[in-house]
């Protein structure tokens, strides 16, 4: 047996940590029904045709939200760019089926209509401002859309019904099971563009016009179809090396250029905007990354693309981090200096040795966490084998096709993933992190891998002996937290100064607590202030507005900026109710701000016998 001890985790664990609720499977429901959103789309997907689009843009706008209103993912996609949703059937159409592959969809999903979801779009109200020839801004000055979902009617296979199933139990038969929300439209920018004597909403172009007005300062309306020339390369190896080495410099400019012209027309025509704000941002210090050792490969993709994936690589970040992969697994190291360590260490999270520190650690294809994670999170972010870029060629030359490539390489890793994976990572999504651990991790300790369908308490105490019998000289990948630093499955006294005070129902006991760990140095003023303020939530329902979460995200601020300066100047503060300003709504903007040629359209409220739905969910 050995005597080793259960690593720490090199991330500084939160200030505080919320007590649990009863409604923690809501995330998991979420999730899933975006998947099976998405798989709603695949209906129908062969008998698209293509669609001639709305005859104004407000009529473009007025088609999505219909099909929003009616659950009809067809509908908003046909109300879309045809450049952007010609890319969208494919992976749609894919996701649809493996959805149900891996049991995350029922096998009798339903494709014309996701049971078990309601939406409801009313008071619709816009006013168009031309941006430029074939393209204009649709502002939304109001509008409403609620929601309604129902965790016991949406078409769930068993991969999410057994843990739903599973959560509730552990919660005593208390889950909450319904859900219900409402987003204010008031303020959103949508923008139209005419395509071959349509309108169509744009979700790339409304993305760019976004960025563009938040902008500090705001640049000018691009002047369309004459921004950055798309130049592409020689081959598709080339167009990815040159992309790479590009994305490494931050040179804007040719990543654009290298984009393709029709389905990232977008970034050709805000290019310029984007280089300047690079330009500033490129100010000061900049140490590039260094890629060495890189080997590609290049495949067939449909539509006459290429696909290009490495098979090797290295990349170093200065001194401190370095990635490497060698064709089946990824191995990260991370260095830090004595100063650094020494602050972990004060917080519980690692043992320190003398000299520069270094962690290791590495993981491999098939790994539950590195499959998933590929799946889930943007593959740029992630330095995996799993990356593929898919290329595309118009007039001789070669692009990279940013939308093409994130599709690829998410529902491609999506289909080399069994059941089995998929079910023990939403496991580990759930709670269960033991589930996550690699089949090399049991090996080495020789404990049967628990299966994933086993029982928290069977996995959690196969995992603790694991543990105990792990070799000192382990050093495979492994996805698990411990025991002891607040992240594991073992319950024992807070690490965290001030998590036991969240726990204390009586509000003058909560304050008495978290003001004893202040007089005694154990948090700071900004941690006390946090706790007092945060009653300016207390009142805010599940279902508020937008507008309503800003005021109170604003009293929150000016709540917590009083408290810090009181306690600062020695004042003690005082409770939040009595410096936080009350939360109250900003009346809607009636005034137009925009260039001329703006005009309106509204339509009322859906009345009650209208088409819209008002009955239960599904």
């Amino acid at each position: 047996m050995s005597d080793q001890t259960p690593p720490d985790v090199a991330i500084p664990a939160p200030a505080y940590v919320a007590p649990p609720t009863k409604r923690k499977p809501r995330w998991l429901a979420t999730g899933a029904v975006a998947v099976l959103a998405v798989a709603a789309g695949a209906f129908g997907i062969s008998v698209l045709s293509a669609s001639d689009g709305a005859k104004t843009p407000e009529g473009a706008v007025h088609a999505m939200f219909d099909a929003i209103d009616h659950e009809d993912v067809i509908g908003v996609l046909e109300a879309l760019d045809p450049n952007e949703r010609d890319i969208l059937r494919p992976a749609i159409e894919e996701t649809g089926e493996q959805a149900k592959r891996v049991e995350v969809a029922s096998k009798d999903l339903d494709l014309h209509k996701v049971r078990g979801i309601d939406l409801r779009v009313e008071g619709l109200a816009m006013t168009t401002t031309e941006l430029g020839d074939g393209y204009v801004a649709v502002d939304l000055t109001g509008g409403t859309v609620s929601s309604a979902s129902d965790l016991e009617r949406l078409p769930f296979g068993s991969t999410i019904t057994d843990v739903l199933a599973a959560d509730e139990r552990e919660d005593g038969g208390d889950l909450d099971r319904t859900d219900s929300g409402t987003i204010d439209l008031d303020g959103v920018r949508l923008v139209a563009v005419r395509r071959d004597g349509g309108w169509h909403v744009s979700a790339l172009y409304s993305i760019a016009e976004q960025v563009r007005r938040d902008a500090d300062p705001q640049p000018e309306v691009p002047d369309f179809g004459n921004g950055i020339a798309a130049k592409g390369a020689a081959s598709p190896e080339a167009a990815v090396r040159e992309a790479l080495d590009a994305a490494v410099h931050l040179d804007v400019r040719r990543l654009i250029e290298l984009s393709p012209p029709g389905e990232m027309a977008v970034l050709h025509d805000y290019g310029p905007a984007l280089v300047a704000a690079a330009e500033d941002a490129k100010q000061g210090a900049f140490e590039a990354p260094e890629v060495k050792d890189l080997e590609l490969q290049v495949a067939d993709g449909p539509d006459g693309t290429k696909v290009v994936s490495p098979t090797s690589y290295s990349v170093s970040f200065g001194g401190d981090e370095a990635w490497s992969f060698d064709g089946r697994c990824t191995t990260y190291t991370y260095s830090y200096d004595d100063d650094y360590a020494s602050d972990i260490e004060d917080e519980g999270t690692i043992p320190v040795d003398d000299g520069p520190q270094t962690e290791t650690q590495k993981v491999c294809k098939g790994d539950v966490g590195a499959d998933v994670g590929s799946f889930l999170s943007l593959p740029f972010a992630q330095p995996s084998g799993d990356l593929r870029v898919v290329t595309e060629q118009h007039d001789g030359q070669w692009f990279v096709s940013p939308t093409r490539s994130i599709i690829e390489s998410t529902v491609g890793t999506l289909k080399g993933l069994d059941a089995d994976q998929v079910r023990r990572t939403v496991r580990w999504w759930s709670g269960d992190w033991w589930a996550a651990e690699p089949a090399g991790f049991w090996k080495a300790c020789g404990v049967d891998q628990p299966a994933s369908d086993a029982s928290s308490a069977d996995g959690e105490a196969a995992y603790e002996k694991c543990y105990e019998q792990l070799p000192d000289d382990y050093d495979g990948p492994r996805y698990g937290y411990g025991f002891d630093d607040g992240f594991g499955s073992e319950e024992g006294p807070s690490e965290v100064p001030g998590e036991e005070c969240w726990t204390v129902e009586d509000e003058a006991a909560a304050t008495s607590c978290f003001e004893g760990l202040y007089e005694s140095g154990q948090i700071s003023a900004s941690e006390l202030a946090d706790f007092r303020c945060q009653s300016v939530y207390a009142d805010i329902p599940d279902d508020a507005s937008d507008r309503e979460w800003t005021a109170a995200e604003d009293a929150y601020d000016a709540c917590v900026l009083q408290q810090e300066a009181d306690l600062r100047a020695g004042g003690g503060g005082t409770t939040a109710t009595s410096v936080a300003p009350p939360v109250t709504m900003a009346p809607a903007s009636t005034t137009s701000t925009t260039a001329p040629r703006t005009t309106t359209s509204s339509t009322p409220a859906a009345p009650a016998t209208s088409s819209t739905s008002t009955t239960a969910p599904g």
